[in-house]
């Protein structure tokens, strides 16, 4: 029998409670990242925006939105921190059970005429018989759980999951490491005699769910660069100017909500009253001169923003520092050793290394597998980059494994 572990979460007593301040709060991030689209798809890559309809929706909701807040106006300031702090302390709860919280067990066995008997155990309660012959392959999927009411994202897991051929995925256990994740991938995989594949993967030897296109190393970008001497291997990021626009767009899809909400907050008090004399006025009620000052006074947050202003500001340069470290590989017969910038972060023998992946989902990060560890490679400015890492990585690895 096989038993596994995945993490509960359960939804809090509170959660039902706050149920509408959280719906706020989706109207503000959906509004938010439609604006990012916007701003980078049509001002910066000269795209046509996706989706008109949905775009529609959400000035609709955040005219709503705007309105309502014209009419609290008196407690603004007070409704914000106190959505805040809530946000806050959701999210700490949130962490505290992604961390320490309780776990359902998950059973595999041997059943009746030759059959798997797959079962999640109380409070999910769920049961399916299934033969040998219909599993296709056990698949590790690289997943972000979501915690607390306002489902925030708590952290990263890798997820072993039964992959049947009639569609349906069974989650047999789940892990924070990797290459746990695969010791116990494995052990199934062998008994049943299937495959075992990185959902989302390119690569060029096992695990990898599609190989990765060595004839494209010509169109990748330049930003990533290869040294070699005497056997040894330098692989590296290099920052270029061109980079500046990827930086800025990932530290405002980052870490830069709560200074949207705060610089927001001005616009749709100055936009509520314009949809609330709008409004009235197709009532028939009279509204008299309503005074909108300049477009750049909208954007000006009230006074008493200026420390939550700052914090957010902080918030965001920090968070772009942590992106824009350089990323090194030294790579030799014996050892390879991850930089970022002059700090070492980890370190393996080469001949420990499994397999290397580039794992696209549900960010791009490029995992350096072996039987009893792992490194990883992320925060890089694009896909591309992370495929040109792992070619030239590749590249490396070849060369030395011959010496």
């Amino acid at each position: 029998m096989f038993r596994g572990k995945v993490l509960a979460q359960p939804p809090g007593l509170y959660a039902s409670l706050i149920s509408p301040l959280v719906l706020v709060k989706k109207g503000f991030k959906l509004i938010y990242n439609l604006i990012l689209q916007l701003i980078w798809s049509e001002l910066i890559q000269g795209k046509k925006l996706e989706h008109e309809l949905a775009s529609l929706g959400a000035f609709v909701v955040f005219s709503f939105l705007a309105w309502l807040l014209y009419y609290f106006k008196p407690y603004n300031q007070i409704i914000m921190i106190f959505f805040l702090t809530l946000w806050l302390i959701d999210y700490h709860l949130a962490k505290k059970q992604y961390l320490y919280g309780k776990q359902i067990t998950v059973t595999m066995e041997l059943g009746e005429a030759d059959s798997v008997l797959w079962q999640m155990l109380p409070p999910e309660g769920r049961i399916l018989e299934f033969l040998p012959t219909q599993i296709r392959q056990i698949s590790l999927v690289h997943q972000q759980i979501l915690g607390g009411a306002f489902q925030e994202v708590m952290g990263t897991v890798w997820q072993v999951e039964i992959n049947l051929e009639d569609g349906n995925n069974l989650l047999i256990d789940q892990e924070k490491k990797a290459f746990i994740a695969v010791k116990k991938a494995k052990i199934i995989a062998s008994y049943f005699n299937v495959p075992i594949i990185f959902i989302s993967s390119e690569g060029k030897g096992k695990y990898a769910a599609e190989e990765i296109a060595f004839e494209a190393v010509a169109a990748l970008p330049q930003t990533i660069k290869l040294q070699q001497k005497n056997g040894k291997f330098h692989i590296y990021s290099q920052w270029q100017l061109n980079n500046s626009w990827l930086l800025l767009k990932q530290i405002f899809q980052k870490s830069g909500f709560l200074l949207f909400l705060l610089v927001m907050n001005g616009f749709m008090l100055g936009f509520g009253a314009l949809v609330n004399a709008i409004v009235l006025s197709n009532l028939g009620i009279n509204v008299g001169v309503v005074y909108l000052p300049g477009i750049f006074h909208w954007f000006k947050p009230e006074l008493g923003w200026t420390f939550w202003l700052t914090i957010a500001i902080l918030v965001m340069i920090f968070k772009g520092a942590n992106l824009s470290h350089a990323k090194h590989i030294y790579l030799d017969k014996e050892e390879l050793k991850i930089y970022r910038d002059n700090q070492k972060i980890g370190q393996i023998k080469t001949k420990n290394i499994e397999t290397t992946l580039l794992i696209k989902e549900p960010f791009s990060v490029i995992l350096i597998l072996g039987e009893n560890q792992e490194l990883i490679i992320q925060d890089l400015q694009q896909e591309a980059e992370f495929r040109a890492f792992i070619l030239k990585l590749e590249e490396g690895l070849t060369v030395v494994n011959d010496q």
